[in-house]
């Protein structure tokens, strides 16, 4: 009989507090947190417990999380950018000025966000990957389609899963065509990364502008979802053969689900 899987943050519990301990990505003792100045650091440890406490409870939607992590993004950016930032901002929420917090540092809590935000809408299939080592490192494994870790290095554990699937930042698009193109290729990138797997792909999407008008999310993202759902079906037969689904998260951390269906359809 299968074990029915505990309410968040239930396998996501050390993944949540982890990221502000040691050198996590906002851990003291990461490298490029302790580049920062020391009232950086300073922001860096208070929007860090916040982002925790807000990530831990199942009350609050994964919406929230992502908003300290953006608020985190604003306070450290860079001194050239302060000047266009609240203007920027003002008419376009999807703007990311250039900040201090590394990239890397944000995708990474990010992805924390997009667990939450798929749990909260029933995929509660995705289960941290058990595994940091120098193997090829997925995002998530598969309820039901992983075996048990113990026993298993990085590697081998790699191997045995046939199912995978990762997060892609996708941003900073202007328009409807540029963000229709950086989501296709996201996918292109992941299924071409993990060879012999099934692969699937969760596109975080809301850092774009062609996705807000006058200060609020557009009304017509569905044209952008339809043409991207398109995309995918006109992909070559051995990309679509190996993608197993695509999720995409748009303002708000909605997750919008593709037809995985049409895409399998005449594989040959």
């Amino acid at each position: 009989m299968a074990t029915a899987l505990p309410a968040w943050p239930g396998p996501w519990t050390d993944e949540i507090t982890g990221i502000v301990q040691g050198n996590a990505a906002l851990g003291p003792a990461n490298s490029l947190i302790k580049k920062l100045t020391p009232e950086q650091r300073e922001t860096v440890t208070k929007r860090g417990k916040e982002l925790v406490t807000s990530l831990l409870d199942p009350d609050v939607r994964a919406v929230r999380a992502r908003g300290i992590l953006v608020r985190l993004h604003l306070e450290l950016v860079t001194p050239a950018a302060q000047n266009a930032t609240v203007q920027k901002l003002m008419e376009n929420p999807g703007y990311r000025p250039p900040s201090f917090l590394n990239v890397a540092t944000y995708n990474t809590v990010l992805e924390l966000v997009v667990a939450k935000a798929l749990w909260g809408t029933g995929h509660t299939e995705f289960l941290p990957w058990p595994f940091d080592g120098t193997a090829l490192k997925p995002d998530f494994m598969l309820s039901g389609h992983h075996p048990d870790p113990a026993g298993h290095t990085d590697q081998t554990f790699y191997d045995a899963c046939q199912v995978v699937a990762d997060t892609v930042k996708v941003g900073s698009w202007k328009t409807a065509p540029e963000l229709v193109t950086g989501l296709v290729s996201g996918v292109t990138d992941k299924v071409g990364t993990y060879q012999g797997k099934s692969v699937g792909v969760v596109l975080e999407a809301v850092d774009n502008p062609c996705l807000f008008k006058d200060g609020e999310p557009i009304a017509n993202d569905e044209d952008i979802i339809d043409t991207f759902q398109e995309r995918i079906e006109a992909l070559d037969s051995a990309v679509r053969r190996r993608l197993r689904f695509v999720h995409v998260i748009t303002p708000g951390c909605a997750v919008v689900t593709m037809d995985a269906d049409a895409w399998s359809q005449n594989l040959g």
